[in-house]
């Protein structure tokens, strides 16, 4: 067949240079793909720990100010009664993972008098945080010293 000089028609590309193309963009996409993967999961992995630590942390911190409120409590409860020798305090705390929400966590402080100074205001107090539905020991402390 002969070409008119004056119409030029389209070359035709030879078929295996083009799967090769395609080829090498399917593979640079996929990898792509595992790489953007790979980063969310790591990203979402972090998240994920930060937001437990922050959960330990909070639940340490409420600990503490539990034990504290109760070692307050003995201390107005020893000025009042000086024969006073400790109680059992039930405290419900809004749960701090659901805010908004009316549900309650149930505390048990126990102040026990372990041992009084003679002739002074120093004594040593054991306090207990359980929890109140299975009684398990979540943190204990001993203080001594004087009540104020």
């Amino acid at each position: 067949m002969k070409r008119h000089p004056l119409v030029e028609l389209p070359r035709r590309r030879r078929p295996a240079m083009r799967r090769g193309r395609n080829g090498s963009v399917i593979v640079l996409v996929i990898a792509f793909l595992v790489l953007v993967t790979a980063l969310g999961s790591t990203g979402m992995r972090r998240i994920a720990n930060a937001r437990q630590w922050n959960r330990v942390r909070s639940d340490r911190l409420q600990n503490e100010e539990l034990i504290e409120a109760g070692l307050q409590r003995f201390s107005v409860k020893i000025k009042n009664d000086v024969e006073f020798q400790g109680d059992d305090w039930a405290v419900d705390v809004p749960m701090a993972d659901e805010p908004g929400s009316n549900r309650l966590m149930k505390f048990v402080i126990r102040t026990t008098q372990v041992a009084r100074g003679a002739e002074s205001k120093s004594y040593t107090v054991r306090i207990q945080l359980m929890s109140s539905l299975n009684q398990e020991l979540i943190q204990e402390k001993s203080f001594e010293g004087e009540m104020k």
